[in-house]
């Protein structure tokens, strides 16, 4: 027997470090799909950033994987600590505007059991909202009191 390279199909993950790129020019042959059919390689592009995170998160070894132009990144270190905070901004954001859309319903136009799920829904949002408003400030208020050195010891 001869022996031959096997890659795992679409990715041979075990060779994935942070700091990968996969090509578009790769993906496009895993995907039998061009960029130019935008949709639908969107669609496998975001299919595959998702499967590699969750193989690598499985194997104990989490990573952030962006859709960059085309290619598929696996952030540095360096790269997912600024990238990270801003996903996470970026998802409070659109918290706030979903529930501005869920106050924004007509209720009149729902059942009665479909009110009372609204108004749970509502308060469970709201409450969350005024907690993350509330941590915020906190961490606003205090920061300049818990700033550290560079050696991580409290300033005197």
């Amino acid at each position: 027997m001869s022996k031959r390279k096997v890659t795992r199909f679409p990715v041979d993950f075990e060779s994935l470090q942070k700091g990968s790129v996969l090509k578009r020019e790769y993906l496009e042959r895993v995907f039998m799909v061009t960029a130019d059919h935008a949709n639908e390689y969107r669609f496998c592009l975001l299919t595959l950033r998702d499967q590699i995170m969750k193989e690598l998160e499985k194997q104990g070894r989490p990573v952030t994987v962006i859709a960059r132009h085309n290619d598929l990144v696996i952030l540095t270190d360096q790269e997912a600590a600024a990238h990270n905070p801003l996903e996470f901004k970026r998802g409070a954001r659109k918290m706030t505007r979903a529930h501005k859309r869920t106050l924004a319903v007509d209720i009149s136009q729902l059942s009665h059991e479909e009110k009372l799920r609204w108004g749970r829904v509502v308060m469970n949002q709201g409450i969350i909202l005024q907690s993350h408003k509330t941590a915020k400030r906190t961490i606003r208020v205090n920061g300049d009191k818990k700033a550290l050195t560079e050696s991580g010891e409290p300033k005197k």
